[in-house]
């Protein structure tokens, strides 16, 4: 008897509940030894498991979402507000999976994941409408909102829901900013604006989302987008060992090399959990997705843009974006020039954001703020990783350049070079780390262009003497770039009008900054954070 191999590509099979079933019948071989073999897909691996990207209940994108897409940007790419906007500039077909934690049902979490789905979707095109609609569905209001203004670098202070000074005074330079045209929103003739004397309102968040999409976003073309299945929502069915709650809601984003030989194999309907082909209770239920995506273990908590903000005479918040867990703790650690402590605080994670008040004992100068002449800086840590951003006081007159020190041995060894350059031709200075950086902790360095233009539309470039050329940011006012994962620090932005000492009183103490922050994180819609 001889054998007949019958190769079948398991895409071509349909993936239900029951397995793996044959959409047609397989023609055997009468007399023959048959052996069927099933062809299996090659399984894509994203760049970042997108881990703890959205809170409980909501689309909303939070550092983790942001961390998925921002894998795909080129290394060279600063997270600032670029003329133009970026995009992801290697070739392939892109496709989003988005997931939940078991918190609800099926049927509710299929719906949560499809929302989820349609807001990564957005921003991997640069395309808000989908974001948009999500967004007024779930009726996003100013806990929203501050969290996208954290984002874009108009720091509201701590994320409480309540639309106070910071808050407001966050508004009113995102405003000012929108309308100057920093942010690169969808083009309309005219350039569509807000008005001057804007405060919160709904046309506010559209515009905020906008900004966000454009700012963080990957400039996919739709030609770009796997042609039938572009956006997932996988509900709860493809939860990570782990068992955090944040860590099971995802945000995926995949790039195959090119078409799926067979793209409408996946069972996938929106609106329609029944349809997911949940087949056991493993870790990854869904038998589609775990035949077609790689996904790493669930991704280590980072520590991005740490920013201060002055609220009146002798007090700052002191701020970071992380996508630790809510309720995980993070320190500030306050820093004199030279490393000497002067205070740590402790406060725990929420909302992809960790917030603290410190009160300087340093004297002030004529304008109400504290001395600043040493030169103070803070380190955010998470505690249970030790991931960690570090921030040097913003002086009006600097721009700063925070590098990671690598074991101590950059400053003496590297040949890198910084140029500032500004596009009117007014400031042109060029600094080496090796000659002009300044030890800010024992594993951080700093540059500082003194004078700098911060203003003027200017460009940074990278590299190694004699002459540094490779554009590190491009086209940018300093005086707006965020303290990004490369570290150029932000002009400090006043209160116009500061709060009252006892307005903030409930934020001086650490332990009343953490219950302030879960009181406003238990509020309906949004739950159970």
């Amino acid at each position: 008897m001889s054998d007949t191999e019958i190769r079948l590509h398991i895409d071509r099979l349909e993936y239900t509940r029951g397995g793996l079933r044959t959409r047609e019948p397989v023609p055997l071989v009468v007399g023959n030894h048959n052996r069927v073999v099933l062809v299996r897909p090659q399984r894509q691996r994203p760049a970042h498991p997108g881990s703890r990207a959205f809170p409980e209940g909501s689309a909303l994108p939070l550092v983790g979402a942001l961390r998925a897409l921002w894998a795909w940007l080129p290394q060279t790419t600063a997270l600032v507000h670029e003329a133009g906007g970026r995009a992801a500039t290697d070739d392939g077909v892109y496709q989003i999976f988005a997931h939940a934690s078991d918190s609800g049902d099926d049927d509710y979490n299929k719906d949560l994941s499809d929302r989820r789905a349609d807001v990564g979707r957005s921003f991997l095109t640069g395309d808000p409408d989908g974001a948009l609609a999500v967004a007024r569905s779930e009726g996003w209001g100013v806990l929203e909102g501050q969290s996208m203004l954290r984002c874009l670098g108009c720091d509201p202070g701590p994320l409480d829901g309540d639309l106070g000074k910071l808050s407001a005074a966050a508004v009113a330079t995102f405003v000012e900013r929108f309308n100057r045209g920093v942010f690169p929103a969808r083009s309309t003739s005219p350039p569509r604006t807000l008005p001057e004397d804007a405060r919160w309102s709904d046309d506010v968040r559209d515009a905020l989302l906008e900004a966000m999409v454009a700012v963080h976003g990957l400039g996919v073309t739709e030609a770009r987008l796997h042609p039938v299945h572009p956006a997932h929502g996988c509900s709860e069915f493809n939860a990570p060992p782990s068992e955090s709650p944040g860590d099971a809601r995802r945000l995926v984003v995949l790039r195959h090399p090119e078409v799926p030989e067979f793209p409408d194999a996946a069972p996938c309907r929106k609106g329609d959990a029944s349809a997911c082909a949940v087949v056991d209770e493993r870790a990854q239920r869904c038998l589609f997705y775990r035949e077609h995506v790689n996904e790493p273990e669930v991704s280590a908590v980072g520590v991005f843009d740490p920013r201060w903000l002055w609220i009146d005479e002798d007090r700052y918040v002191l701020s970071v974006l992380t996508d630790a867990p809510d309720g995980d703790e993070v320190t500030f650690e306050v820093l004199e020039d030279g490393g000497g402590t002067v205070a740590t605080l402790r406060v725990p994670a929420a909302m992809g954001t960790a917030a603290v008040v410190w009160k300087s004992q340093r004297s002030w100068e004529a304008d109400g703020r504290p001395d600043t002449s040493g030169h103070p800086s803070f380190v955010a840590t998470h505690v249970a990783s030790s991931a960690n951003a570090t921030a040097p006081y913003p002086r009006r007159d600097v721009f700063r350049i925070l590098l990671g020190d690598a074991g101590g041995t950059r400053q003496a060894q590297s040949r890198e070079h910084f140029r500032v350059v500004a596009t009117d031709g007014s400031y042109d200075q060029t600094l080496s780390v090796a000659d002009h950086a300044v030890r800010l902790s024992p594993r951080k360095l700093m540059l500082e262009f003194h004078d700098a233009p911060l203003d003027v539309v200017s460009s940074v470039l990278y590299g190694f003497d004699p002459d540094p050329g490779l554009p590190w940011m491009a086209s940018v006012r300093l005086a707006e770039v965020s303290a990004s994962r490369h570290g150029a620090e932000s002009m400090e932005s006043p209160v116009e009008e500061p709060p009252s000492h006892d307005e903030w009183a409930q934020w001086e103490h650490p332990d009343r900054v953490g219950a302030e922050l879960r009181k406003y994180a238990e509020r309906e819609p949004l739950k159970g954070w």
